[in-house]
């Protein structure tokens, strides 16, 4: 699911899943985003009959914060998701490790729905500020649930990261019909075809109803003789985009330079910093330019790859 902005530019919030939990997760639908203020999707996770809600936030640092909680307040209570397990995740811009008076707001807000924001690191550092404006919220007991910060080198914050334990369902086998038309089976369908003297076929009054008994016919000599079997589909390889060593010192490279231009705030520390998130950027896009070049040359149905 997501929100995308239609009158601004940047902004929005986008929420993906993995592919063996799309059949259990629903979107649900939001009508309180309002640009500029606070934009929002969830999702629904269904797992044994325990509903899970997933619900992403921005909101704007310039946006009227008690409109924002009003909206915030206002799809938690219309979609029922207090009732159930939910976890808020999202760039709130309130830093969480000031006592003042918006993070109380936001506290506030959220106690009244029996949530809590977990505590965080600093979440955006620069020479001048060291900050935790990005928030992890929940109802669920704090030994189900695991959080941390990851420095992902894409954006000026960290990525944040929360784990929730559970006993996880297995998932379904990827699996399909498929007949079995080996030269044995082939042999028994040539003999029975030949066997087979259509009367019924012959002797019906339309044209639908010879259909029908030719396909009826068909239909039974085939699953006698060429029986449909089960076949597990091969998962596809992921393409190992991040598994480059050059690529991976790219990166390093970058993380390094912003930590120390986080600690000295100097312009020679900010252009190094620059430079190496340029190269990086530039490296990486050519990886995956040459990977999906590389994927289409190799494959054997060139339209589907």
């Amino acid at each position: 699911t997501h929100f995308c902005r239609e009158n601004h530019k940047k902004g929005g919030v986008a929420i993906y899943v993995r592919e063996e939990l799309d059949a259990c997760t629903q979107e649900i639908p939001i009508g309180s985003n309002t640009e500029l203020i606070i934009e929002m999707g969830m999702v629904k996770i269904v797992q044994r009959k325990k509903q899970l809600y997933i619900l992403g936030v921005y909101r704007t640092p310039a946006g009227n914060l008690e409109e924002a909680l009003n909206l915030l307040s206002a799809v938690i209570e219309e979609t029922k998701a207090e009732n159930h397990d939910i976890l808020i995740m999202g760039d709130i811009n309130i830093d969480g490790l000031k006592i003042d008076r918006n993070s109380k707001m936001l506290n506030n807000t959220l106690s009244s729905h029996n949530i809590t924001r977990l505590p965080l690191p600093p979440t955006r550092v620069t020479s001048t500020s060291s900050t935790s404006i990005d928030f992890i919220c929940t109802n669920l007991d704090n030994d189900y649930i695991e959080s941390t910060i990851i420095h992902a080198a894409i954006s000026d914050h960290t990525a944040q990261l929360c784990k929730i334990k559970h006993t996880p369902r297995q998932p379904p086998k990827n699996t399909t019909k498929c007949r079995k038309f080996n030269q044995e089976n082939l042999n028994l369908l040539k003999a029975r075809l030949e066997r087979e003297e259509w009367r019924e076929v012959h002797s019906a009054d339309s044209p639908e109803s010879a259909y029908k008994h030719f396909l009826s016919t068909i239909t039974i000599i085939m699953n006698s003789t060429c029986p449909l079997k089960n076949i597990r589909l091969r998962k596809k390889k992921s393409q190992p985009i991040y598994r480059d060593e050059e690529l991976r010192h790219l990166k390093e490279t970058y993380l390094q330079c912003m930590r120390r231009y986080e600690l000295t705030g100097k312009e020679t520390e900010k252009s190094e910093m620059n430079k190496a998130k340029k190269d990086y950027d530039i490296n990486l896009k050519n990886r995956r330019r040459q990977l999906s070049a590389d994927c289409i040359a190799n494959a054997e149905n060139k339209s589907k790859a």
